[in-house]
């Protein structure tokens, strides 16, 4: 069965390792990836509060 608390969990973490890797690149400088990689962060914690959404 399909584990919807570890997989939102999954994504979560991502999300928090996009975070630290897009403020790495904004203080080196690298500001078109940083906004990427912002944008990606943004998304991936939108899925975990997606998955975490009880069924309507």
């Amino acid at each position: 069965m399909w584990d919807s608390a570890a997989e939102a969990s999954r994504w979560w973490e991502q999300a928090e390792n996009d975070l630290e890797f897009a403020r790495m690149a904004l203080r080196e400088g690298f500001f078109h990836q940083a906004c990427f990689i912002a944008q990606q962060c943004a998304d991936r914690s939108s899925l975990n509060q997606l998955i975490r959404r009880p069924p309507q």
